[in-house]
């Protein structure tokens, strides 16, 4: 899905910017999960919820950016960038998954099995563009500066 602009604004700046804020966001709140048994049931569904709409973001903020890379010339860090946004749609994507599997488990009194697999994911090293400045930001700030 490739949205160029949104309200007149290219809309990979705009949609790029939930991920990078929420997936660290929704990783923490697992890691307090994990240690604070009792939030489980309390925030497992909001938290489910928001990582799904965080994986749509990140597809829309993937769509976005791939209607931008054809405006922009093309180099080696644009496709690095792309590459990584392809894999951090994967990672919200299964994040997003075992958090609404976590629900379920919860539902079903099966947190011991699921909870391993959820920090897991929560916490695994990402190769993302939340997580690497000089591909992300980095590339932003130095277009601007030129």
């Amino acid at each position: 899905m490739e949205l160029d602009n949104f309200m007149g604004v290219p809309a990979h700046p705009l949609f790029v910017h939930l991920p990078i804020v929420l997936i660290p966001i929704l990783t923490l709140i697992v890691i307090v999960m994990v240690v604070k048994p009792d939030w489980r049931e309390k925030y497992a569904l909001p938290t489910a919820v928001v990582a799904v709409l965080t994986a749509i973001a990140t597809f829309l903020a993937a769509g976005a950016g791939e209607a931008l890379e054809k405006r922009v010339e093309h180099s080696k860090l644009i496709e690095d960038h792309a590459e990584l946004g392809d894999q951090t749609k994967i990672l919200a994507l299964l994040f997003a998954l075992l958090l609404v599997g976590l629900v379920v488990a919860i539902r079903k009194n099966l947190t011991k099995f699921v909870m391993p697999l959820v920090l897991l994911s929560a916490v695994a090293p990402r190769s993302s563009p939340c997580c690497s400045p000089s591909c992300s930001s980095g590339w932003s700030w130095r277009s601007a500066r030129t």
